[in-house]
């Protein structure tokens, strides 16, 4: 089973909204790979979040779950590594050890 994991950009609403040239990193990255399931992290509001999920659902033919994890600043390095170290071992208790993760990594940012 292939998974991507991910956290939802800026760029990546921003392509949602029609703001963006291009379709943005991880609907880039769902186009041109063959995931079974995708794995959003979350950390823009609810109502950005699920305005970007409803989008990116249409583009992958895979289960899509999207984890919110509020941080108090996008660089809270220590807080990005625990929250995304927690999702990583749900979805590894999840799918199994045999499971193919693509952590997929924005140039954008530098956390």
């Amino acid at each position: 089973m292939n998974i991507l994991v991910s956290w939802i950009g800026l760029t990546d609403l921003k392509a949602a909204r029609g703001d963006a040239a291009g379709i943005g990193p991880i609907a880039q990255a769902v186009e041109h790979g063959d995931y079974q399931a995708v794995v959003l992290l979350n950390n823009l509001t609810d109502e950005e979040g699920a305005e970007y999920e409803a989008w990116i659902q249409k583009r992958t033919p895979g289960v899509l779950r999207t984890v919110e994890k509020k941080l108090p600043s996008p660089t809270a390095y220590r807080e990005i590594f625990l929250a995304a170290r927690e999702v990583l071992d749900e979805v590894v208790k999840e799918h199994g050890r045999e499971a193919r993760i693509v952590l997929h990594l924005s140039p954008g940012t530098p956390a």
